[in-house]
């Protein structure tokens, strides 16, 4: 019954429309312009008669009797709008781009706070003269970045979209040219149209070129990192006629990383046993993929296919290690080893979208994606001890997943208010098979495993303007359907489904120049397939990891407050996790090593807070970033509550002939993130730029980790388990990157936004 009420709920709002105005508002350049703020006056006495924003297309309704309005268009970016209207009459609104001198380079207003996330100007500011969106980021408030490492303060791992849709490929997604962003928006808390387990989403927005005939780009980057020279090149060739737009680009990595790891390990047993292990790890990864695809993008409908295929020929990881063991203070015995593994991978993957702008504020959205990946793994491990004793062994695995995943979207504008509705359905299928001659008594000597999950999941989202408050409320509904077996011959299987429902509430509040919003949300985290796996994974002679095929997802229910205040940008946030997700560490039965695996503890709660500012001074741009985490972690009796402060401090100043100066610094207390204590670590790196041939050519020079001190140290204490690990990835060194734009054509593409979380997930 309460589905029937919820599917009633959603159909309502269809029927109660009644005639109304459709109006565009665009740009310049003909393009839409999204989320203005739409006011209509009665022209006598200003009495304010109607409120509303832009959808996604620049379009809203206008409702009343015929005559004579005065309307008034205000958005980040553009000049005021503010003129009497005839409402059977007006058709479109073009709106001008609002700006003021700085030196040579035009700023607009920088950051615009909506309440559960931040949009943040990029056109024409400083920003647009960094090499691409991997320098920007540094400069977005909460976002924080090591290498290729980008997570939002408390909110982790977020999911990038780029022109409304899902991007996946982080490398081609961080060559984005900083002069093609219009801007990027922090979304800290997604609403009920995204999947229930996104808890933060980076959205870009490109600018859309007007010219037609060949263009592309050209990206070469070069590393010279702990000795080790690597190199990267990402091609794109995209053609342009009218509205039609076709695109093929083919990327390669060929790249090797070092790190040195110290650690040592000890188990409280009867007998004390010690490790101490050095290890070397070598890197090397030769990647190749490539694209075709084309698009469709008009007033009313857009649509456009893209196929990808990834082949990774050759990952693997060295590890040279010596070990020394001691049992009571006394060494017993040293082993030098090997552990090799080398990794395999195809994927290939089709995808689509369709975008329909009917009439009455009706708009329709479609998405589709369909994948599959093949996925080989060889380990090798050598071992020769101070006794003589010589042990060697194979170990073969394979990971095969199918994914297919549909969304479907609708929006409609009644009044001043959007109602979003719509479904999602995701199918994976995957499959794992291992065999192992390391006849220890803890690897397997085979296994296997299938693991299907079936989810749909319906949701709607509803926001309304007022003058006093701006209000979004959703509400998601998913259902899922996991079926599981493993064993030799499949001879265990269990079946099991979750149903959960996910509502999520934004309050927005202006108190002049302070804009407030406060948020409430629930979310899931599930596991990943690699904590499902069912294999065991030898690391060393003290220790292996595994999966856990039992795990259950985690809820998540999070509160936070965003403010906003001239150049200050600052969140609050609280979050109680149920069946909380950790890695632990236990002895193994009848043996003195270690096992890591996840597991569930019945909760985890954290406190957060970050303040960021930036503020460009003629033609210096100073960024600050700081956050505060608080755990609240207790786990067999012993608490894991330390506090972790992190600062952040990037520079980038504009030289009059054309060079740029970067200065990055970083800096972090440490702290407990979940069992694990880090210890205190910084870095600084430096950086210079300049653009050749009216822009077309960009190099960039970036010094990294100037001085060696980026290095991770963390401490587990556990039961009957002292662990202490301190390791150093070689990032110091130079890399220089060079990009080449012809005809400066920019892919426009829109990829599908269907299955966020699944495919992050595999």
């Amino acid at each position: 019954m309460k589905k029937i009420i919820f599917f009633f709920l959603l159909w309502i709002p269809q029927l109660l429309f009644s005639q109304t105005q459709t109006i565009h508002i665009i740009d310049g350049c003909g393009k839409a312009i999204q989320y203005a703020n739409i006011n209509l006056f009665d022209i006598k006495d200003s009495t304010k008669l109607y409120s509303t924003v832009s959808d996604s297309l620049g379009s809203f309704q206008l409702n009343g009797k015929k005559g004579i309005y005065r309307l008034s268009v205000k958005c980040l970016g553009y000049e005021d709008y503010n003129s009497p209207i005839l409402i059977d009459t007006l058709k479109t609104i073009r709106l001008q781009e609002a700006s003021f001198k700085l030196g040579e380079v035009v700023v607009h207003k920088s950051t615009l706070n909506r309440g559960n996330s931040l949009l943040i100007n990029i056109e024409n500011s400083h920003l647009s003269k960094l090499l691409n969106l991997s320098k920007i980021l540094p400069y977005m408030p909460f976002v924080t970045q090591s290498n290729n490492n980008i997570e939002v303060v408390g909110r982790g791992t977020p999911i990038f979209f780029l022109n409304g849709h899902e991007a996946r490929d982080i490398n081609e997604l961080l060559n984005i040219k900083g002069s093609d962003i219009k801007n990027i928006e922090i979304i800290i808390s997604p609403g009920s149209e995204y999947d229930a387990s996104v808890q933060s989403i980076i959205k870009i927005t490109t600018k859309r070129r007007k010219d037609e005939g060949l263009g592309g780009n050209i990206d070469v980057s070069l590393f010279d990192l702990g000795n080790q020279i690597s190199e990267t090149t990402n091609n794109l060739l995209n053609y342009r006629k009218g509205s039609y737009d076709f695109f093929a680009n083919i990327n390669m990595r060929n790249t090797r990383t070092s790190t040195v790891e110290n650690q040592i390990s000890k188990l409280q047993l009867q007998n004390n046993k010690e490790r101490k292990q050095h290890s070397d790890l070598l890197n090397k990864w030769l990647g190749l993929d490539g694209a075709l695809g084309f698009d469709y993008i008009a007033n009313k409908l857009s649509f456009g296919g893209k196929y990808t295929y990834t082949w990774t020929p050759n990952y693997v990881d060295n590890y040279d290690i010596q070990d020394t063991y001691k049992l009571n203070s006394n060494a017993i015995s040293k082993i030098n080893s090997s552990n090799c593994i080398n990794r395999k991978t195809g994927i290939h993957s089709l995808e689509s979208f369709v975008n329909y702008n009917l009439t009455k504020g009706l708009i329709l959205q479609a998405d589709n994606y369909l994948a599959s990946s093949k996925d080989k793994t060889k380990q090798n491990i050598n071992k020769n001890s101070n006794s003589g004793n010589t042990n060697s062994g194979i170990s073969n695995g394979s990971y095969d997943y199918f994914i297919f995943c549909q969304k479907i979207l609708s929006e409609l504008n009644i009044g001043n208010s959007i109602l979003k509705f719509g479904s999602e359905a995701t199918i994976t299928n995957y499959n794992t098979e291992f065999c192992s001659s390391i006849a220890n008594g803890v690897i397997p000597t085979y296994t296997k495993s299938e693991r299907k999950e079936r989810t749909v999941a319906t949701f709607c989202e509803f926001n309304t303007h007022t003058s006093f408050i701006d209000l979004t409320f959703g509400l998601r509904y998913e259902h899922s359907l996991i079926r599981y077996k493993d064993g030799t011959d499949h001879e265990n299987k269990i079946k099991w489904s979750n149903n959960n429902l996910f509502p999520s509430i934004s309050l927005k509040k202006t108190f002049g120049n302070f804009f407030t919003g406060l948020n409430y949300s629930v979310k899931i985290r599930r596991p990943n397939y690699q904590e499902l796996r069912s294999n065991v994974e030898y690391y060393s002679p003290l220790e292996y990891a595994s999966g856990n095929t039992s795990l259950k997802p985690c809820i998540i229910y999070d509160l936070s407050l965003l403010a906003t205040y001239k150049n200050f940008n600052a969140i609050l946030s609280f979050e109680h996790r149920k069946k909380a997700i950790i890695q632990t560490a236990e002895k193994l039965v009848d043996m003195e090593s270690i096992l890591y695996s996840p597991k569930n503890i019945p909760k985890y709660q954290k406190l957060s807070f970050a303040l960021s500012w930036s503020k460009s001074i003629g033609e210096w741009t100073p960024f600050i970033n700081t956050s505060i985490q608080k755990p609240l972690l207790e786990f067999n009796g012993r608490n894991y509550n330390s506090i972790m402060f992190s600062l952040s401090f990037n520079n980038m100043l504009s030289l009059k002939n054309g060079y740029i100066f970067y200065f990055y610094t970083s800096f972090s207390t440490g702290g407990h993130i979940m069992l694990y204590h880090y210890k205190p670590k910084g870095e600084i790196s430096l950086g210079i730029s300049k653009s050749f041939f009216k822009e077309k050519l960009d190099v960039y020079l970036n010094w990294t980790d100037v001085f060696k001190t980026n290095k991770e140290e963390k401490h587990l204490q556990f039961v009957n388990i002292d662990l202490i690990r301190n390791s150093y990835r070689k990032v110091n060194g130079i890399i220089l990157s060079v990009s080449y734009k012809f005809n400066l054509q920019k892919n426009r593409y829109n990829e599908s936004n269907a299955g966020v979380s699944e495919r992050s997930r595999l």
